[in-house]
């Protein structure tokens, strides 16, 4: 083990630095995701079944009672899609993770339910007014850094017709400090979550104060030296901040709510801003 080159691993990163691994679209860590995915008692890669079906509800409150061309980004194994789909509208969902959209379009086409599905980047994004409603949910837009995050919801807005609405959830600024993951170690000496064989996982959280950021950097070392990083950067916004970002890209925000998701923990309950903007004729 090269023990300066983990040192300088373990140093806090520059603001939204990379890590030097993905897990999403790792073919051994992805299919070990969608089981995270698929597990009803926890809120990792997807939330439990009730604040599933509560998102759902508060999705249909906005989408109507007719038909609608709904977007969904980041669909995983498409536990919105297929909800929204049996309740009439026509979905269209985007992710990048195969194993993720293998699985949904098998439920899809168990449940003889007419869902596209295509494996692409949402930062990459080619639609244009094609969808009454745009969704992204799981906080999936707290990823990314605060250029990408602009640029993804200029595809959105160009995705919209217009007048169209665009969902999503955000953490909010509460709790930071809780909110930082406290160090910790794992062993596995057989098959586990980051490697298939033997691997040790150092993890640690910072806390970016001014920018309200939060860091999840995770290091996997394997028996031949080698060591990946992964960082999982989170942005959270207070309200004022994210109506002003939304205004600025062409959106006017007409409802946000945090009492959505059941309470529980840091990352449940009022934790969790839920927003509804709508399509404005331009962008600033």
């Amino acid at each position: 083990m090269n023990l300066h080159k983990l040192a300088s691993m373990a140093v806090k990163p520059a603001l939204d630095a990379p890590g030097t691994a993905v897990m999403w679209t790792d073919p051994y860590i992805s299919r070990r995701l969608l089981d995270f995915h698929l597990k009803p008692d926890v809120d990792a890669a997807s939330r439990r079944p009730e604040s599933i079906a509560r998102t759902i509800d508060w999705i249909l409150s906005h989408s109507g009672a007719s038909p609608c061309d709904i977007l969904d980004l980041g669909c995983g194994p498409g536990l919105y899609t297929q909800r929204l789909a049996e309740a009439g509208h026509r979905l269209t969902g985007v992710d990048f993770s195969e194993n993720s959209l293998e699985y949904a379009k098998a439920c899809a086409l168990k449940e003889n339910l007419s869902i596209t599905y295509l494996k692409k980047n949402y930062l990459e994004l080619e639609f244009e007014n094609c969808f009454d409603l745009v969704m992204i949910i799981y906080t999936d837009l707290c990823v990314l850094s605060p250029a990408d995050r602009n640029r993804f919801m200029q595809n959105v807005w160009r995705a919209l017709r217009p007048g169209g609405l665009f969902l999503f959830d955000a953490t909010n600024t509460l709790h930071l400090e809780e909110k930082v993951l406290s160090d910790s170690w794992e062993v596995s000496l057989q098959d586990g979550f980051w490697r298939q064989g033997p691997y040790v996982a150092l993890t640690r959280g910072y806390l970016y104060k001014e920018e309200n950021t939060l860091l999840e950097q995770r290091l996997v070392l394997e028996p031949d030296g080698s060591t990946a990083s992964y960082h999982f950067w989170h942005h959270c916004y207070d309200t004022a901040e994210m109506q002003k970002i939304l205004g600025n890209q062409g959106f006017a925000v007409i409802q946000t709510r945090n009492d959505i998701l059941p309470p529980g923990h840091y990352w449940t309950g009022e934790n969790i801003q839920f927003y509804a903007a709508r399509k404005v004729a331009s962008r600033t």
